[in-house]
């Protein structure tokens, strides 16, 4: 069986601030836009009363992405860093991802008897892709 890489120690920073105790990330390093362009030449499937056009799809953009960061601890962010661009960096025991981004969104969880979560969500700007 092959090595597989763990995200064991992992770190997230922003604008050079570690966020926190890094608990989870998920990226989504790239969202394809689609466009329907089903015409009066599709395909059809089926014949007489069961006959059905087959809808045809073209990507028209591709987002860059983003990130969504969960983790412990208080960070060095605020409801005015929202919008806010900086580098963001990735890092784990075999690898990187970074980039331009922007913070998009900042949650909190606070619970009686536990500790205070963190999610951060950063949208990547594609200037630097």
């Amino acid at each position: 069986m092959p090595d597989i890489p763990d995200s064991q120690g992992g770190v997230v920073t922003f604008r050079g601030d570690e966020l926190g105790v890094l608990v989870g990330v998920t990226p989504a390093f790239a969202v394809g836009n689609v466009a329907e362009v089903t015409n009066m030449r599709s395909p059809l499937v089926g014949a007489g009363q069961n006959a059905r056009v087959l809808k045809q799809f073209t990507c028209t953009s591709i987002e860059p992405g983003q990130i969504q960061v969960r983790f412990l601890g208080v960070p060095d962010l605020a409801r005015d860093d929202i919008g806010g661009p900086g580098t963001l960096v990735f890092s784990w025991a075999t690898g990187q991802l970074s980039g331009q981004a922007f913070l998009s969104q900042l949650e909190a969880e606070f619970a009686v008897g536990d500790l205070i979560k963190w999610n951060a969500t950063f949208q990547f700007t594609g200037f630097d892709q």
